[in-house]
Order: C-alpha cells, then structure tokens, then sequence
C-alpha cells in the first residue's frame, strides 16, 4: 500500500474518531456515540453501509435512539485490516486519555 494511500486511511480513522464519543472499549468491542446518528437517517445507512464491507466486523448495532454505534469485530483479524487496525488504535488513545 502506498504512502497517499496509508495516510489517508490514517486521516480517515483520525477524523472519525474526533467526532465521536468513545462509550466503552474491550477486547472485541467498540462503542461509539454520535448524536447525529439519532436524527438523520442517511448518515445511519451510510455507517451500516461502510461496516457492513469491512470483514474483520462480525457485527455491529447502530441505535437510532441513543446515536451509538457497537462494534465487535475478531481481534485476531482486525489487523489484517489497516483502517480497522487504525480506527481502533486512535479510539484506545481517546479512551486512554479520556480516562486519565
């Protein structure tokens, strides 16, 4: 994979989780909550569309209600997937520094 490539997968993972807030994390487990999940209706058919395709995911929920999202995915694979991997990384550093 290439340099533009890798940096803007890493941007992306960035991004995102700079507009979240980061509910809970455990191994396997990712909980998100962003209140525009909860009045708009296209955005939550976008996220259901972009975590359908990533393979390492083996399910999520998305609450229209709370404006969260749960993500369990295969730790042992998410690695083999660079913005699973990274997404993930940058949420742990928000959860880490939110919790100290």
């Amino acid at each position: 994979m290439g340099f533009v490539t890798n940096l803007a997968i890493k941007g992306k993972a960035k991004f995102l989780v700079s507009q979240v807030q980061i509910a809970s994390m455990i191994e396997g487990r990712l909980r998100v909550i962003y209140s525009e999940l909860k009045h708009d209706a296209e955005l939550r058919s976008q996220v259901h569309n972009e975590l359908s395709q990533i393979k390492e995911i083996t399910s999520f929920t998305i609450n229209p209600i709370t404006g969260s999202v749960v993500i369990n995915y295969d730790q042992t694979k998410a690695a083999q997937n660079q913005f699973l991997s990274e997404l993930l990384l940058q949420a742990h550093a928000k959860w880490q520094k939110a919790r100290a």
